[in-house]
């Protein structure tokens, strides 16, 4: 029980820090970094977090009305 506690604070942990990342921060990815380095237990966990997080910013780079130009400097579209 007490494993599940504490997955469950350092996912919320990672997940709240994740979302804070609005802009190319490199001390908050180091932060974000030290934190999933601190939770390898939970790494599946913290991956999904990532995973999730990358999904959602997609769908809404997606939808963002952006002229055609901008799109073919993006090489992964």
């Amino acid at each position: 029980m007490e494993d599940q506690a504490a997955r469950e604070d350092a996912c919320r942990e990672y997940q709240s820090s994740l979302e804070d990342l609005t802009f190319n921060s490199k001390p908050h990815i180091n932060m974000l970094t030290i934190l999933a380095e601190e939770n390898l237990n939970f790494a599946k966990d913290i991956v999904a977090i990532i995973e999730a997080q990358i999904s959602k910013v997609f769908i809404n780079i997606a939808y963002f009305p952006i002229s055609d130009d901008l799109w073919r400097c993006i090489p992964w579209i």
